[in-house]
């Protein structure tokens, strides 16, 4: 039995020394194939079609690239939970919008199969939140630093890298920020050095200080307040108290009729409607309303849960500090906060009403006019109506006067009859009209007129038409000659035949679609229009010869300078003309190529 047993195991050996002698052959000759394969052959570019330019295969990868932090994988999973994709789906966004440096159009028509179908509003999300990420962590860098040279112990430094949000990162920086110079503790510091030994031994071990002179106890009290409040934990149970408070107004220093409506209005802070975030703002600012915010119950019951959260329930030593600390910093701290996080919620979603709106006014579907001129009329009362001929097909000024503002029967004769006059020769196929005022007498004065009564007309918003007409773009477009009146009225024509090219010269806050527009950020009131412009000329479009620089600049993937080049290079008789303007380079080409169409093309 022994020597049955001896003679399998030898066998056994045998075969398997065999197997990894034919394993390693096969390795050998897999390793000398690869070392001698020929390299494989490049593509030559002038082979293919000059008209053909395919953008769904990706071009090799640029030498220079703009990297990030990786994003968290609990940042990953909240993302693809939110957008419902698959957590690799976040991962492509990121390498196509981040490390490839592709535009938001591009990626949503071209990278669709990648990114699952994702629409430009959630890929734009997405980029936010990665940017986020980034410069969260890269703060968070900065603190660990600052901690870690500052003895922070190892329950400190993990609590800063468990932030998820910047305001958790400050909080478990605040204990090692430092006072300021002229604070109250600070001073007591000044004038007791121990107090901080002091204070550290009572909220670590629970020790209470003995034999300490009236002076020196003031001092320790003061410096245990202003620690308690830069305390995590005492600023998490000031959080969670003011979610249940509630915001009232009352009539301020100087009442205005306009906000009588929230004078003595009360309601619970979560249930705020963000228009009503923006109103109390914008009186309280003008002294119209006096704001209150008051957290959930009274101030007995807050000092509790601080000394219950901080473990100094029976510290009859810290009562004053823990009361001081609430009264005087914690619960002012809270009320600007709970301020700060409905103003900044409430803009977010006056912003995204802005851009929804936006989107809707630049994809105004614009007449077809191929011959012919628009007459554009700017209503009014005392000045008349400015009036003006633009060309139907480029929208170049023609001609422009002033009709006087009819007040009886006869005088609406007679501003028929001049209008009528001055219209001439030109063949109007269309009018504008604003809806400013009077309009509704500009609208009879041109249905009265014999040469426009069945000339199909349209209503224009005026919004930051006079404030267009006196910009330098404006003069510079029309000329100094051109009075102010008729470059106000010519925008109205030109609304009408191309408003994707004529609204995107306007200042955001004048365009009139949105929710207190003036109160918001104009950085991000010029981010959501480009956002807006962006998705209308996906959708498009934009002519490469005939657009003004101001649209081209709006494009994903041009900026002032590219499109000032475009414009001088003008004009192009195909796409791959557009690789001879100077700057525009091969990544940038397959940004914008798709998106610029050229009206002469073959």
């Amino acid at each position: 039995r022994a020597q049955e047993i001896k003679s399998g195991t030898a066998g056994r050996a045998r075969c398997a020394a065999l197997i990894c002698m034919l394993l390693g052959r096969v390795l050998i000759a897999r390793c000398v194939a690869t070392a001698f394969r020929p390299a494989p052959r490049a593509v030559r570019l002038s082979t293919l079609p000059a008209a053909m330019i395919d953008l769904t295969q990706d071009s090799p990868p640029q030498k220079k690239r703009r990297t990030e932090a990786t994003p968290s994988g609990a940042l990953v999973h909240t993302l693809a939970r939110t957008h419902n994709v698959q957590e690799h789906t976040i991962g492509a966004v990121r390498r196509l919008l981040v490390d490839e440096q592709r535009t938001v159009p591009f990626v949503a028509r071209y990278r669709a199969q990648e990114t699952q179908h994702l629409p430009p509003d959630a890929l734009r999300a997405i980029l936010d939140a990665l940017h986020g990420a980034a410069a969260l962590e890269a703060k968070r860098q900065k603190v660990l630093e600052a901690m870690r040279a500052a003895n922070a112990s190892p329950e400190a430094l993990s609590a800063a890298r468990r932030a998820g949000t910047l305001r958790a990162l400050d909080d478990a920086y605040a204990p090692f920020k430092g006072s300021a110079k002229c604070s109250k503790a600070a001073k007591a510091r000044e004038d007791f050095p121990a107090s901080d030994r002091i204070v550290a031994s009572l909220l670590a071990r629970g020790e209470e200080p003995r034999h300490l002179h009236p002076k020196q106890k003031e001092c320790v009290l003061l410096v245990l307040a202003d620690a308690v409040a830069k305390d995590p934990r005492a600023r998490a149970a000031t959080q969670r108290r003011f979610v249940r408070g509630t915001v009232a107004a009352k009539k301020g220093k100087e009442p205005n009729a306009e906000y009588r409506f929230y004078e003595g209005w009360s309601r619970p802070l979560r249930r705020v409607a963000g228009h009503a975030w923006l109103a109390l703002e914008r009186a309280s600012k003008a002294k119209a309303l006096s704001l209150s915010i008051d957290p959930g119950g009274d101030d007995r019951e807050a000092v509790r849960d601080l000394a219950q959260c901080l473990n100094l329930r029976h510290s009859k030593f810290a009562a004053p500090a823990l009361k001081d600390a609430w009264t005087r910093l914690l619960k002012p701290r809270g009320r600007r906060e709970a301020k700060r996080d409905g103003l900044l919620r409430a803009k977010d979603e006056a912003i995204a009403c802005f851009a929804s709106n936006v989107k809707k006014l630049l994809e105004q579907a614009p007449p077809l006019i191929d011959d012919g001129s628009v007459l554009a009329v700017d209503p009014g009362f005392r000045h008349g109506h400015k009036c003006c001929i633009v060309s139907g097909r480029d929208g170049s000024l023609l001609t422009h006067f002033t009709v006087d503002a009819p007040g009886a029967e006869d005088d609406m004769k007679q501003a028929s009859k001049r209008l009528d006059g001055m219209i001439g020769d030109h063949t109007i196929t269309c009018v504008a009209i604003g809806d400013g005022t009077n309009t509704r007498g500009a609208q009879r004065l041109v249905a009265s007129t014999p040469k426009l009564s069945k000339v199909p007309r349209a209503v224009v918003r005026e919004c930051g038409a006079s404030v267009y007409s006196a910009s330098d773009s404006a003069a510079k477009e029309f000329g100094e000659n051109v009075p102010l009146s008729a470059r106000g009225a010519a925008s109205l024509a030109r609304r009408l035949l191309d408003p994707l090219g004529e609204y995107v010269k306007l200042d955001p806050k004048t365009l009139g679609v949105g929710s207190y527009q003036h109160d918001l950020d104009a950085k991000q009131l010029r981010r959501a229009l480009d956002g807006a412009v962006e998705d209308a000329v996906s959708g498009v479009g934009v002519d490469a010869n005939g657009a003004s620089s101001a649209l081209l600049e709006r494009v994903a993937g041009l900026n002032a300078t590219l499109a000032k080049a475009l414009v001088a290079d003008r004009p192009f008789s195909s796409r791959n003309d557009l690789k001879r303007v100077k700057g525009l380079g091969p990544k940038t080409f397959d940004n914008v190529a798709g998106f610029l169409r050229v009206s002469n093309l073959r």
